[in-house]
Protein backbone atom coordinates (compact mmCIF):
# COMPACT_ATOMS: atom_id res chain seq x y z
CA UNK A 1 0.00 0.00 0.00
CA UNK A 2 1.25 3.81 -0.97
CA UNK A 3 2.04 6.26 1.52
CA UNK A 4 -0.96 7.98 -0.18
CA UNK A 5 -3.46 5.38 0.28
CA UNK A 6 -2.12 4.98 3.70
CA UNK A 7 -3.13 8.15 4.81
CA UNK A 8 -6.33 8.15 2.79
CA UNK A 9 -7.12 5.21 4.75
CA UNK A 10 -6.26 6.81 8.41
CA UNK A 11 -8.07 9.71 7.43
CA UNK A 12 -11.02 7.84 6.84
CA UNK A 13 -10.75 6.14 10.48
CA UNK A 14 -10.27 9.06 12.10
CA UNK A 15 -13.61 10.48 11.20
CA UNK A 16 -13.00 12.26 8.05
CA UNK A 17 -16.27 11.73 5.60
CA UNK A 18 -14.63 13.78 3.32
CA UNK A 19 -12.03 10.59 2.16
CA UNK A 20 -14.88 8.41 1.50
CA UNK A 21 -15.07 8.12 -1.78
CA UNK A 22 -18.50 8.92 -3.70
CA UNK A 23 -20.66 9.05 -0.84
CA UNK A 24 -22.81 12.00 -3.11
CA UNK A 25 -23.84 9.36 -5.66
CA UNK A 26 -24.19 6.85 -2.75
CA UNK A 27 -27.40 4.84 -2.71
CA UNK A 28 -28.07 6.72 1.12
CA UNK A 29 -27.29 10.06 -0.62
CA UNK A 30 -29.83 9.13 -3.38
CA UNK A 31 -32.61 8.00 -0.53
CA UNK A 32 -32.22 11.59 1.43
CA UNK A 33 -32.17 13.49 -2.26
CA UNK A 34 -35.36 12.06 -3.27
CA UNK A 35 -36.22 12.35 -0.05
CA UNK A 36 -35.67 16.19 -0.50
CA UNK A 37 -37.45 16.03 -3.81
CA UNK A 38 -40.67 14.23 -1.51
CA UNK A 39 -41.19 16.54 0.71
CA UNK A 40 -40.71 19.45 -1.51
CA UNK A 41 -43.53 18.19 -3.19
CA UNK A 42 -45.61 17.88 0.45
CA UNK A 43 -44.56 21.12 1.49
CA UNK A 44 -46.10 22.15 -1.82
CA UNK A 45 -49.44 20.58 -1.99
CA UNK A 46 -49.56 22.01 1.75
CA UNK A 47 -48.67 25.89 1.05
CA UNK A 48 -50.46 26.52 -1.96
CA UNK A 49 -53.79 26.84 -0.40
CA UNK A 50 -51.98 29.55 1.57
CA UNK A 51 -51.59 31.98 -0.81
CA UNK A 52 -54.28 30.53 -3.32
CA UNK A 53 -56.91 31.00 -1.07
CA UNK A 54 -56.27 35.26 -1.06
CA UNK A 55 -56.92 35.06 -4.14
CA UNK A 56 -60.14 32.67 -4.30
CA UNK A 57 -62.07 34.78 -1.81
CA UNK A 58 -64.01 37.27 -2.46
CA UNK A 59 -62.53 39.95 -0.21
CA UNK A 60 -62.48 43.58 0.12
CA UNK A 61 -60.14 45.80 2.27
CA UNK A 62 -61.23 49.58 2.81
CA UNK A 63 -59.52 52.31 3.90
CA UNK A 64 -60.34 52.81 7.18
CA UNK A 65 -59.90 55.36 10.12
CA UNK A 66 -59.08 53.05 12.49
CA UNK A 67 -55.49 54.02 14.06
CA UNK A 68 -54.72 50.34 14.20
CA UNK A 69 -55.22 49.87 10.71
CA UNK A 70 -52.21 50.06 8.22
CA UNK A 71 -52.97 52.44 4.68
CA UNK A 72 -53.12 51.34 1.54
CA UNK A 73 -50.33 50.77 -0.87
CA UNK A 74 -52.45 52.86 -3.35
CA UNK A 75 -54.09 56.16 -3.54
CA UNK A 76 -57.32 53.79 -3.66
CA UNK A 77 -60.30 54.05 -1.06
CA UNK A 78 -60.33 50.47 -1.32
CA UNK A 79 -58.50 46.77 -2.99
CA UNK A 80 -60.77 44.02 -4.25
CA UNK A 81 -59.17 40.98 -5.31
CA UNK A 82 -62.05 39.77 -7.15
CA UNK A 83 -62.04 36.13 -5.52
CA UNK A 84 -65.10 34.02 -6.63
CA UNK A 85 -65.72 32.46 -3.25
CA UNK A 86 -68.09 34.50 -0.92
CA UNK A 87 -66.08 32.43 2.37
CA UNK A 88 -66.61 34.13 6.05
CA UNK A 89 -63.25 34.92 8.00
CA UNK A 90 -64.45 31.53 9.91
CA UNK A 91 -64.72 29.22 6.91
CA UNK A 92 -61.70 30.53 5.25
CA UNK A 93 -59.79 29.77 8.85
CA UNK A 94 -61.14 26.24 8.59
CA UNK A 95 -60.14 25.35 5.11
CA UNK A 96 -56.13 26.57 5.91
CA UNK A 97 -56.42 24.78 9.19
CA UNK A 98 -58.49 21.58 7.73
CA UNK A 99 -55.50 20.00 6.69
CA UNK A 100 -53.72 19.68 10.24
CA UNK A 101 -57.01 18.35 11.39
CA UNK A 102 -56.10 15.26 9.88
CA UNK A 103 -52.80 15.39 9.51
CA UNK A 104 -52.08 14.95 13.15
CA UNK A 105 -54.06 11.77 13.02
CA UNK A 106 -52.01 9.54 10.76
CA UNK A 107 -48.57 10.57 12.61
CA UNK A 108 -48.78 7.24 14.90
CA UNK A 109 -49.65 4.91 11.92
CA UNK A 110 -46.87 6.27 9.95
CA UNK A 111 -44.32 5.49 12.31
CA UNK A 112 -46.16 1.87 13.13
CA UNK A 113 -46.49 0.89 9.91
CA UNK A 114 -42.99 1.78 9.15
CA UNK A 115 -41.51 -0.03 11.44
CA UNK A 116 -43.19 -3.20 10.97
CA UNK A 117 -43.64 -2.93 7.26
CA UNK A 118 -40.57 -1.19 5.86
CA UNK A 119 -40.81 2.55 4.77
CA UNK A 120 -40.21 2.78 1.33
CA UNK A 121 -44.29 2.21 0.31
CA UNK A 122 -45.71 3.95 3.34
CA UNK A 123 -43.67 7.20 2.55
CA UNK A 124 -44.34 6.48 -1.22
CA UNK A 125 -47.59 6.68 -0.78
CA UNK A 126 -47.65 9.53 1.54
CA UNK A 127 -46.83 11.54 -1.09
CA UNK A 128 -48.75 9.82 -3.94
CA UNK A 129 -52.54 9.82 -2.36
CA UNK A 130 -51.99 13.89 -1.69
CA UNK A 131 -51.11 14.13 -4.94
CA UNK A 132 -54.32 12.95 -6.25
CA UNK A 133 -55.89 14.86 -3.97
CA UNK A 134 -54.51 17.83 -4.95
CA UNK A 135 -55.56 17.51 -8.65
CA UNK A 136 -59.37 17.32 -7.14
CA UNK A 137 -58.92 20.53 -4.98
CA UNK A 138 -60.08 23.69 -7.48
CA UNK A 139 -63.10 21.45 -9.17
CA UNK A 140 -64.22 20.25 -5.42
CA UNK A 141 -63.43 23.81 -4.08
CA UNK A 142 -66.35 24.68 -6.65
CA UNK A 143 -68.66 21.58 -5.42
CA UNK A 144 -69.03 23.77 -1.88
CA UNK A 145 -66.50 24.85 0.95
CA UNK A 146 -67.53 22.10 3.31
CA UNK A 147 -66.05 19.81 0.78
CA UNK A 148 -63.44 21.50 0.48
CA UNK A 149 -62.60 21.51 3.92
CA UNK A 150 -63.34 17.38 4.23
CA UNK A 151 -61.00 17.38 1.21
CA UNK A 152 -58.33 18.74 2.66
CA UNK A 153 -58.21 16.86 5.77
CA UNK A 154 -58.45 13.49 4.39
CA UNK A 155 -54.86 14.77 2.60
CA UNK A 156 -53.70 15.98 5.55
CA UNK A 157 -54.27 12.26 6.85
CA UNK A 158 -52.39 10.95 4.18
CA UNK A 159 -49.31 13.12 4.18
CA UNK A 160 -49.10 12.68 7.82
CA UNK A 161 -47.29 9.36 7.67
CA UNK A 162 -44.36 11.15 5.66
CA UNK A 163 -41.85 12.00 8.34
CA UNK A 164 -42.48 9.74 10.89
CA UNK A 165 -41.76 6.84 7.86
CA UNK A 166 -38.71 8.78 6.68
CA UNK A 167 -37.38 8.22 9.74
CA UNK A 168 -37.42 4.74 9.92
CA UNK A 169 -35.82 4.98 6.35
CA UNK A 170 -32.89 7.11 7.96
CA UNK A 171 -33.06 4.82 10.81
CA UNK A 172 -31.96 1.44 8.54
CA UNK A 173 -29.68 3.62 5.67
CA UNK A 174 -27.74 6.46 7.69
CA UNK A 175 -24.70 5.95 10.11
CA UNK A 176 -24.69 7.94 12.94
CA UNK A 177 -21.72 10.35 11.75
CA UNK A 178 -23.94 11.33 9.12
CA UNK A 179 -27.62 11.34 10.41
CA UNK A 180 -27.93 15.03 10.95
CA UNK A 181 -26.13 15.77 7.46
CA UNK A 182 -28.81 13.76 5.41
CA UNK A 183 -31.63 14.38 7.84
CA UNK A 184 -31.18 18.17 7.18
CA UNK A 185 -30.83 17.27 3.35
CA UNK A 186 -34.21 15.27 2.90
CA UNK A 187 -36.57 17.49 5.37
CA UNK A 188 -35.20 21.55 3.99
CA UNK A 189 -37.08 19.52 0.73
CA UNK A 190 -39.82 21.23 3.28
CA UNK A 191 -38.43 24.36 3.14
CA UNK A 192 -37.62 24.76 -0.44
CA UNK A 193 -40.87 23.57 -1.22
CA UNK A 194 -41.92 27.06 0.25
CA UNK A 195 -39.64 28.88 -0.81
CA UNK A 196 -40.70 27.72 -4.30
CA UNK A 197 -44.68 27.69 -4.08
CA UNK A 198 -45.49 30.53 -2.45
CA UNK A 199 -43.79 32.93 -5.46
CA UNK A 200 -44.95 31.00 -8.02
CA UNK A 201 -48.76 30.27 -6.83
CA UNK A 202 -48.84 33.89 -6.26
CA UNK A 203 -47.62 34.62 -10.09
CA UNK A 204 -49.86 32.42 -11.08
CA UNK A 205 -52.79 33.67 -9.31
CA UNK A 206 -52.01 36.83 -11.26
CA UNK A 207 -52.74 34.55 -14.71
CA UNK A 208 -55.97 34.90 -16.28
CA UNK A 209 -55.64 30.88 -17.77
CA UNK A 210 -58.48 29.04 -15.63
CA UNK A 211 -58.48 32.04 -13.13
CA UNK A 212 -55.02 31.93 -12.31
CA UNK A 213 -55.40 29.98 -8.45
CA UNK A 214 -55.90 26.40 -10.03
CA UNK A 215 -53.08 25.75 -11.75
CA UNK A 216 -50.70 25.66 -8.89
CA UNK A 217 -52.75 22.72 -7.97
CA UNK A 218 -52.69 21.17 -11.35
CA UNK A 219 -49.22 21.78 -11.23
CA UNK A 220 -48.06 20.32 -8.17
CA UNK A 221 -50.32 17.21 -8.54
CA UNK A 222 -48.97 16.16 -11.93
CA UNK A 223 -45.34 16.31 -10.20
CA UNK A 224 -46.19 14.36 -8.21
CA UNK A 225 -47.03 11.59 -10.36
CA UNK A 226 -43.62 11.30 -12.38
CA UNK A 227 -42.40 11.22 -8.38
CA UNK A 228 -43.98 8.42 -7.90
CA UNK A 229 -42.27 6.47 -10.48
CA UNK A 230 -38.55 7.53 -9.49
CA UNK A 231 -39.36 6.74 -5.89
CA UNK A 232 -40.77 2.80 -6.76
CA UNK A 233 -37.28 2.02 -8.94
CA UNK A 234 -35.09 4.13 -6.81
CA UNK A 235 -36.24 3.06 -2.95
CA UNK A 236 -35.82 0.16 -1.33
CA UNK A 237 -36.91 -0.52 2.37
CA UNK A 238 -33.14 -1.77 3.79
CA UNK A 239 -29.94 -1.89 2.44
CA UNK A 240 -29.28 -5.59 2.23
CA UNK A 241 -32.98 -5.57 -0.33
CA UNK A 242 -31.06 -3.14 -2.87
CA UNK A 243 -30.27 -4.66 -5.86
CA UNK A 244 -27.91 -2.28 -7.35
CA UNK A 245 -26.49 -0.71 -4.09
CA UNK A 246 -22.41 -2.10 -4.06
CA UNK A 247 -21.17 -4.84 -1.60
CA UNK A 248 -18.79 -1.68 -0.06
CA UNK A 249 -21.14 0.80 0.45
CA UNK A 250 -23.98 -2.15 2.08
CA UNK A 251 -21.34 -3.26 4.48
CA UNK A 252 -20.29 0.33 5.44
CA UNK A 253 -24.26 0.98 6.66
CA UNK A 254 -24.88 -2.71 7.92
CA UNK A 255 -21.85 -2.33 10.28
CA UNK A 256 -22.31 1.35 11.45
CA UNK A 257 -26.01 1.26 12.34
CA UNK A 258 -26.06 -1.97 13.77
CA UNK A 259 -29.75 -2.91 12.35
CA UNK A 260 -31.65 -5.67 13.81
CA UNK A 261 -33.70 -8.08 12.03
CA UNK A 262 -36.47 -8.45 14.55
CA UNK A 263 -38.11 -5.55 15.70
CA UNK A 264 -39.04 -6.43 19.48
CA UNK A 265 -42.34 -5.09 20.89
CA UNK A 266 -43.06 -1.53 21.86
CA UNK A 267 -41.87 -0.80 25.45
CA UNK A 268 -44.80 1.93 25.31
CA UNK A 269 -44.34 2.51 29.37
CA UNK A 270 -40.83 2.93 29.39
CA UNK A 271 -40.90 5.64 26.27
CA UNK A 272 -43.96 7.79 28.02
CA UNK A 273 -42.43 7.79 31.50
CA UNK A 274 -38.64 8.41 30.12
CA UNK A 275 -37.36 12.27 30.93
CA UNK A 276 -35.51 12.02 27.72
CA UNK A 277 -39.40 11.39 25.93
CA UNK A 278 -41.26 13.89 28.13
CA UNK A 279 -38.71 17.05 27.44
CA UNK A 280 -39.22 16.03 23.45
CA UNK A 281 -42.39 15.82 23.32
CA UNK A 282 -43.66 19.88 24.51
CA UNK A 283 -40.96 21.36 22.55
CA UNK A 284 -41.20 19.47 19.25
CA UNK A 285 -45.04 21.20 19.73
CA UNK A 286 -43.72 24.62 20.71
CA UNK A 287 -41.16 24.13 17.41
CA UNK A 288 -43.91 23.41 14.93
CA UNK A 289 -46.55 25.97 16.75
CA UNK A 290 -43.98 28.39 15.24
CA UNK A 291 -43.39 27.06 11.93
CA UNK A 292 -46.81 25.46 11.20
CA UNK A 293 -48.77 29.26 12.21
CA UNK A 294 -46.08 31.51 10.38
CA UNK A 295 -46.52 29.22 6.96
CA UNK A 296 -50.59 29.59 7.54
CA UNK A 297 -51.02 32.56 8.77
CA UNK A 298 -48.21 35.03 7.19
CA UNK A 299 -50.08 35.52 4.03
CA UNK A 300 -53.09 36.62 5.69
CA UNK A 301 -50.84 39.39 7.49
CA UNK A 302 -49.34 40.67 4.41
CA UNK A 303 -52.36 40.54 2.72
CA UNK A 304 -54.69 42.05 5.55
CA UNK A 305 -52.23 44.13 7.83
CA UNK A 306 -49.43 45.05 5.72
CA UNK A 307 -51.71 45.49 2.17
CA UNK A 308 -49.17 43.68 -0.32
CA UNK A 309 -51.24 42.45 -3.66
CA UNK A 310 -51.30 38.59 -4.39
CA UNK A 311 -47.95 38.39 -6.70
CA UNK A 312 -46.05 40.11 -3.97
CA UNK A 313 -47.53 38.41 -1.01
CA UNK A 314 -46.31 34.92 -2.62
CA UNK A 315 -42.56 36.64 -3.20
CA UNK A 316 -42.26 38.05 0.51
CA UNK A 317 -44.12 34.72 2.14
CA UNK A 318 -41.33 32.94 0.54
CA UNK A 319 -38.24 34.71 1.90
CA UNK A 320 -38.22 33.54 5.73
CA UNK A 321 -37.97 30.47 3.70
CA UNK A 322 -35.12 31.02 1.39
CA UNK A 323 -33.14 31.87 4.86
CA UNK A 324 -34.53 29.08 7.28
CA UNK A 325 -33.56 25.95 4.20
CA UNK A 326 -29.91 27.83 4.30
CA UNK A 327 -29.94 28.05 7.87
CA UNK A 328 -31.19 24.26 7.88
CA UNK A 329 -28.62 22.71 5.78
CA UNK A 330 -25.68 25.20 7.71
CA UNK A 331 -26.83 23.71 10.95
CA UNK A 332 -26.60 19.68 9.76
CA UNK A 333 -22.97 20.26 8.30
CA UNK A 334 -22.19 22.15 11.90
CA UNK A 335 -23.25 19.44 13.95
CA UNK A 336 -22.12 16.99 12.38
CA UNK A 337 -18.52 18.41 12.24
CA UNK A 338 -18.65 19.47 15.93
CA UNK A 339 -20.09 15.75 16.90
CA UNK A 340 -17.54 13.68 14.81
CA UNK A 341 -14.94 15.45 16.13
CA UNK A 342 -15.67 15.56 19.95
CA UNK A 343 -16.16 19.16 20.70
CA UNK A 344 -18.96 18.46 22.07
CA UNK A 345 -21.82 15.54 23.14
CA UNK A 346 -24.92 14.96 21.07
CA UNK A 347 -26.90 16.44 24.27
CA UNK A 348 -24.82 19.72 24.58
CA UNK A 349 -25.09 20.14 20.27
CA UNK A 350 -28.86 19.67 20.23
CA UNK A 351 -29.28 21.70 23.08
CA UNK A 352 -27.33 24.52 21.58
CA UNK A 353 -29.45 24.12 18.72
CA UNK A 354 -32.57 24.18 20.36
CA UNK A 355 -31.56 27.56 22.32
CA UNK A 356 -30.73 29.12 18.80
CA UNK A 357 -33.52 27.67 17.23
CA UNK A 358 -36.22 28.89 20.23
CA UNK A 359 -34.68 32.17 22.00
CA UNK A 360 -33.76 34.12 18.63
CA UNK A 361 -37.10 33.30 16.80
CA UNK A 362 -39.04 34.53 19.92
CA UNK A 363 -37.49 37.46 20.41
CA UNK A 364 -37.45 38.43 16.25
CA UNK A 365 -41.39 37.46 16.47
CA UNK A 366 -41.01 40.27 19.67
CA UNK A 367 -39.67 42.77 17.68
CA UNK A 368 -42.04 42.26 14.45
CA UNK A 369 -45.02 42.97 16.48
CA UNK A 370 -43.32 46.54 17.45
CA UNK A 371 -43.28 47.23 14.06
CA UNK A 372 -46.17 48.30 13.25
CA UNK A 373 -46.87 49.40 9.66
CA UNK A 374 -42.80 49.14 9.03
CA UNK A 375 -43.45 46.59 6.64
CA UNK A 376 -39.86 46.65 5.86
CA UNK A 377 -38.83 46.13 9.28
CA UNK A 378 -41.78 43.83 10.43
CA UNK A 379 -41.07 41.52 7.13
CA UNK A 380 -37.06 41.26 7.99
CA UNK A 381 -37.60 40.44 11.86
CA UNK A 382 -40.00 37.84 10.69
CA UNK A 383 -37.18 36.54 8.08
CA UNK A 384 -34.67 36.64 10.66
CA UNK A 385 -36.87 34.75 13.06
CA UNK A 386 -37.55 31.86 10.56
CA UNK A 387 -34.14 31.71 9.49
CA UNK A 388 -32.98 31.00 13.00
CA UNK A 389 -35.53 28.23 13.08
CA UNK A 390 -33.93 26.44 10.62
CA UNK A 391 -31.53 25.20 13.41
CA UNK A 392 -34.59 23.16 15.07
CA UNK A 393 -34.03 20.65 12.15
CA UNK A 394 -30.88 19.67 14.58
CA UNK A 395 -32.79 20.03 17.82
CA UNK A 396 -35.62 18.17 18.88
CA UNK A 397 -36.64 17.68 15.36
CA UNK A 398 -34.02 15.11 15.12
CA UNK A 399 -33.27 14.04 18.72
CA UNK A 400 -35.90 10.91 18.44
CA UNK A 401 -32.79 9.61 16.21
CA UNK A 402 -30.69 10.03 19.05
CA UNK A 403 -32.65 8.50 21.87
CA UNK A 404 -33.77 5.29 20.10
CA UNK A 405 -32.89 4.82 16.37
CA UNK A 406 -34.54 1.41 16.35
CA UNK A 407 -38.28 2.90 17.62
CA UNK A 408 -37.24 6.15 16.18
CA UNK A 409 -40.52 6.59 13.64
CA UNK A 410 -42.93 5.56 16.51
CA UNK A 411 -41.32 8.23 18.71
CA UNK A 412 -41.61 10.48 15.77
CA UNK A 413 -45.40 10.03 14.66
CA UNK A 414 -46.37 10.68 18.34
CA UNK A 415 -44.50 13.61 19.05
CA UNK A 416 -45.71 15.11 15.52
CA UNK A 417 -49.18 14.20 16.06
CA UNK A 418 -48.55 16.48 19.11
CA UNK A 419 -47.09 18.95 17.27
CA UNK A 420 -49.99 18.74 14.15
CA UNK A 421 -51.78 19.58 16.59
CA UNK A 422 -50.46 22.87 16.62
CA UNK A 423 -51.14 23.25 13.09
CA UNK A 424 -54.89 23.18 13.92
CA UNK A 425 -54.67 25.86 16.93
CA UNK A 426 -52.06 27.97 16.26
CA UNK A 427 -54.24 29.55 12.87
CA UNK A 428 -57.54 29.12 15.55
CA UNK A 429 -55.67 31.23 18.03
CA UNK A 430 -54.84 33.60 14.70
CA UNK A 431 -58.14 34.05 14.31
CA UNK A 432 -59.64 34.68 17.63
CA UNK A 433 -57.33 37.12 18.68
CA UNK A 434 -58.02 38.89 15.32
CA UNK A 435 -61.74 38.49 14.52
CA UNK A 436 -62.46 41.76 15.70
CA UNK A 437 -60.40 43.25 12.95
CA UNK A 438 -58.40 41.37 10.83
CA UNK A 439 -56.84 44.77 9.52
CA UNK A 440 -55.55 45.55 12.87
CA UNK A 441 -51.40 46.19 13.26
CA UNK A 442 -52.18 46.24 17.62
CA UNK A 443 -54.34 42.84 16.93
CA UNK A 444 -51.64 40.68 15.03
CA UNK A 445 -49.18 42.19 17.53
CA UNK A 446 -50.67 40.22 20.25
CA UNK A 447 -50.39 37.50 17.97
CA UNK A 448 -46.64 37.86 17.46
CA UNK A 449 -46.52 37.66 21.73
CA UNK A 450 -48.10 34.55 21.99
CA UNK A 451 -45.83 32.96 19.18
CA UNK A 452 -42.97 33.78 21.35
CA UNK A 453 -44.12 32.90 24.75
CA UNK A 454 -44.93 29.47 23.16
CA UNK A 455 -41.37 29.03 21.16
CA UNK A 456 -39.28 30.23 24.60
CA UNK A 457 -40.94 27.71 26.50
CA UNK A 458 -40.30 25.37 24.31
CA UNK A 459 -36.67 25.91 23.75
CA UNK A 460 -36.56 26.42 27.99
CA UNK A 461 -38.53 22.83 28.35
CA UNK A 462 -35.89 20.73 26.14
CA UNK A 463 -32.59 22.87 27.65
CA UNK A 464 -33.76 21.99 30.79
CA UNK A 465 -34.82 17.76 30.33
CA UNK A 466 -33.57 16.95 27.47
CA UNK A 467 -30.60 14.30 26.36
CA UNK A 468 -29.17 13.26 23.58
CA UNK A 469 -28.37 9.74 24.80
CA UNK A 470 -29.38 6.50 23.58
CA UNK A 471 -31.99 5.07 26.26
CA UNK A 472 -31.93 2.04 27.98
CA UNK A 473 -35.19 0.59 26.08
CA UNK A 474 -34.10 1.51 22.95
CA UNK A 475 -32.86 -1.77 22.04
CA UNK A 476 -29.21 -1.89 20.70
CA UNK A 477 -27.83 1.62 19.87
CA UNK A 478 -24.74 3.30 18.47
CA UNK A 479 -23.34 4.45 22.34
CA UNK A 480 -21.57 7.48 20.52
CA UNK A 481 -21.33 8.96 16.99
CA UNK A 482 -18.44 7.27 15.67
CA UNK A 483 -16.04 7.99 12.18
CA UNK A 484 -17.36 5.56 9.80
CA UNK A 485 -15.97 2.47 10.36
CA UNK A 486 -14.30 0.39 6.83
CA UNK A 487 -15.64 -3.01 7.31
CA UNK A 488 -13.31 -5.76 5.60
CA UNK A 489 -9.46 -5.77 4.41
CA UNK A 490 -9.43 -2.04 5.16
CA UNK A 491 -10.04 -2.15 8.75
CA UNK A 492 -7.33 -5.51 8.84
CA UNK A 493 -4.95 -3.43 7.70
CA UNK A 494 -5.10 -0.33 9.66
CA UNK A 495 -5.22 -2.59 13.06
CA UNK A 496 -2.11 -4.42 11.77
CA UNK A 497 -0.54 -0.82 10.87
CA UNK A 498 -1.61 -0.19 14.68
CA UNK A 499 -0.42 -3.26 16.15
CA UNK A 500 3.56 -2.77 14.33
CA UNK A 501 2.96 0.94 15.55
CA UNK A 502 2.14 -0.44 19.19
Amino acid sequence: MSEDESEKLVLTRKGSLEELPNRWISERYKLSYLGFVGFFLVYSMRVNMSVAIVDMVNTTVSASNNSDSCPLRTNETSTNNGGEFNWSSGQESLVLSAFFYGYMFSQFLGGYSATRLGGKWVYGFGVLLPGLLTLLTPPVAYVGVWYLIALRAVMGFCEGVTYPSFSVLQGLWVPSAERSLLWSVATSGGLFGNVVTQPFVGYLCSLPLWRGWPLGFYITGFLTLLWFGVWVYVAYDTPAKHPRISIAERNLILENTRVERKIPPVPWMEIFTSRAWIALFPAHFACLWVTFGIMTCLPLYLSNVQNFDIAANGTISALPWVCNFLFTIFAGFMSDWIRARGFMTTTWVRKMNQFISTFFPGLFLLLAGFAGCNSVLAVSYIVLAMSFAGFSTNAVLNNHLDISHLYSGIIFGVDNTGGAASGVVAPLVVGALTSSDPTSAVAWQHVFYVFAAVSWFGGAWFIALGTGEPQPWGAEQLEEVKPLLIPGPVNDKLSDSDDQEH
